[in-house]
């Protein structure tokens, strides 16, 4: 067969055309097939919709323990508390004081004036004991065991009398020995004596230890450690027991001293001083003398006071 030069041409034009188109079906073929296929794939997948939690997991073993850390600052809020308790025990000991003073210094803390004033000095109990207190001499806090300054009152008494006591605490008075025993042994206590003479003249005698035993002892006295410008006369006295009228305790060989001088009185054998004497007697060794001061038993005194302080730490 032969071709002309135009027929050739319209022939491979033709077969161009129909290449071409046979491509192009079966590209569109293959692109189908892939769609398909994706969206097939698409679906399935799992769903991006987050569902519930599932069950906690069992707890695991404890682990070793950390080290130990630095020490914090103290609390302000405990020191605050330690302050606050503090100072609430402060108020509760001042309350104490101001409603059970010990002894008349306790007393003085808060009332400066001297007086009759209501004490509690017994360790073993909260027991009141009515007691004069002066607070001008000497800075003051003495309870004032005895007073002589006009002779309205009796000193020539019997052994329970001198015990207990008697008289008015603001005028003549006799504290009591069996108080004055419990006050003198409850701490270390120095005593005073205050004279003024016949003669207007003031003279003291102070003594820096002072006790009274019990009754088992007949409230033997102790007293040294002088100092004054009235004389040491209870150096005499020392170590002696009371004795009265009823009870004879001196250590005077025939006499019973309490009779002889008419007083009660821790007599040696038999005085050299008799403050418990006759206040009225002012020529005899009856009435009331101190014989160190110039060195006569001729009574000089128209006023005593007997006074014990608690010793000062």
């Amino acid at each position: 067969m032969m071709w002309t030069g135009n027929t050739k041409s319209i022939f491979l034009a033709t077969l161009i055309i129909l290449q071409y188109l046979a491509c192009k079906s079966q590209a569109s073929i293959s692109l189908g097939t892939c769609q398909l296929s994706c969206d097939e794939n698409e679906n399935q997948l799992p769903s991006r919709v987050r569902g519930p939690p599932g069950p906690p997991g069992k707890r695991g073993p404890v682990g070793n323990r950390g080290l130990v850390g630095p020490k914090g600052s103290p609390s302000s809020c405990c020191e605050d508390l330690v302050e606050r308790n503090e100072q609430l025990e402060r108020q509760v000991q001042e309350l104490n004081e101001r409603m059970f003073p010990r002894d008349c210094a306790a007393v003085k803390n808060h009332v400066i004036s001297s007086g009759t004033y209501v004490i509690h000095p017994f360790n073993e109990s909260k027991q009141g004991v009515q007691v004069y207190c002066d607070q001008e001499t000497d800075e003051g806090g003495w309870i004032v065991i005895q007073r002589r300054l006009d002779g309205n009152e009796d000193f020539y008494r019997d052994w329970n009398d001198y015990v207990s006591g008697f008289g008015y605490k603001e005028q003549e008075f006799w504290l009591g020995l069996e108080t004055m025993h419990r006050i003198s042994t409850n701490g270390p206590h120095e005593i005073r004596f205050d004279f003024i003479t016949r003669d207007n003249e003031k003279l003291f005698a102070k003594y820096g230890q002072f006790q009274i035993a019990g009754a088992e002892d007949n409230y033997r006295i102790t007293i040294t450690g002088y100092s004054g410008n009235a004389g040491d006369s209870m150096a005499h006295h020392n170590n002696s027991q009371f004795s009265t009228k009823d009870r004879e305790n001196d250590k005077h060989e025939s006499a019973v001293c309490a009779v002889s001088y008419k007083g009660g009185w821790w007599y040696n054998s038999c005085h050299h001083a008799n403050l418990n004497g006759l206040y009225a007697d002012t020529t005899s060794t009856k009435g009331l003398s101190w014989y160190r001061w110039k060195n006569s038993h001729t009574p000089f005194a128209k006023f005593v006071e007997m006074k014990i302080r608690k010793l000062r730490d």
